[in-house]
């Protein structure tokens, strides 16, 4: 796997998805060429098997290390778990519900983040099952100030031949994400349950002065959301609601006057910038 090379610390947080992790597991190993070492944080899962699945990989794989949670700590504490026992430049946020379908795309994703040492987060495209993209990047929502809507996924349902290009964007989301670990803080734990904490970190970064971007060479499928929908939905629509208020307390008039200044990163027409340049906020 290129010893020569740092590793990247891939972080995959797991909570009763063993149908989905499994399959993730065996992709990752198959299909990655560059060296990394896995860090499996398991958020209190109380599925039949799991613990046993995860020791024995652990005992089989020098490069997994595994870490139970006692309980559920949700996607961003879960995740700073995994940051504090990680140690090297480069960590890959994965869900466990990412599938890998051909090699080379972790090397594709570190010498993107390498290319120039202004990027702080690299994604990728995220595919469906059925070949239509899932996400390719996020764009800022037509309807942002009327909605609790904040990003759109880029590209959704559209044919997985479009959006190939390598690109700064707004943010991405951290279902797969490479991060410059000296320029990515911990998670914010006010986030709850996985909704904005990834958007909260793009918006940071960028703020900060560095970039976020986009690599659409990388395709890998997603399941999407496969661990959240197993909660009841009222559980999760709730602390979606929370997070999305919070983070539009934090980051909307920052973002509005970003906006203006360049609306087609945004994915903005110089129209719609004047539409909203009539509206009071």
């Amino acid at each position: 796997m290129g010893k020569d090379k740092e590793p990247v610390d891939i972080i995959v947080l797991n909570y009763n998805g063993l149908d989905f992790l499994k399959p993730l597991i065996n992709s990752l190993f198959k299909n990655t060429v560059y060296p990394f070492h896995l860090f499996i944080i398991d958020n209190g899962s109380t599925e039949k098997g799991t613990k046993e699945y995860l020791d024995d990989l652990s005992r089989k794989r020098s490069e997994v290390t595994v870490h139970y949670n006692d309980e559920n700590l949700g996607f961003s504490k879960g995740n700073n778990v995994g940051l504090d026992l990680s140690s090297h430049q480069y960590v890959l946020f994965l869900n466990n519900d990412i599938l890998i379908p051909k090699s080379g795309w972790l090397t594709n994703l570190v010498q993107t983040i390498e290319n120039d040492p202004s990027i702080a987060i690299v994604g990728c495209k995220l595919l469906y099952p059925n070949n239509t993209i899932q996400h390719a990047g996020c764009i800022l929502s037509k309807d942002f100030l009327t909605t609790l809507r904040v990003f759109d996924h880029r590209g959704r349902f559209e044919s997985s031949y479009k959006y190939s290009q390598i690109e700064p964007i707004p943010a991405v989301t951290f279902a797969t994400a490479l991060v410059r670990r000296n320029l990515v803080t911990k998670l914010d734990e006010s986030y709850e349950m996985g909704y904005f904490e990834d958007m909260d970190k793009c918006c940071e970064v960028r703020k900060n002065g560095y970039q976020v971007y986009y690599n659409g060479q990388v395709e890998l499928y997603h399941y999407e959301s496969a661990t959240l929908y197993k909660l009841p939905s009222q559980y999760w629509q709730a602390h979606q609601l929370k997070n999305c208020l919070l983070f539009r307390e934090r980051w909307l008039k920052w973002l509005i006057e970003d906006l203006k200044k360049q609306p087609s990163f945004y994915g903005w027409t110089k129209a719609e910038l004047k539409i909203l340049n009539e509206v009071r906020y």
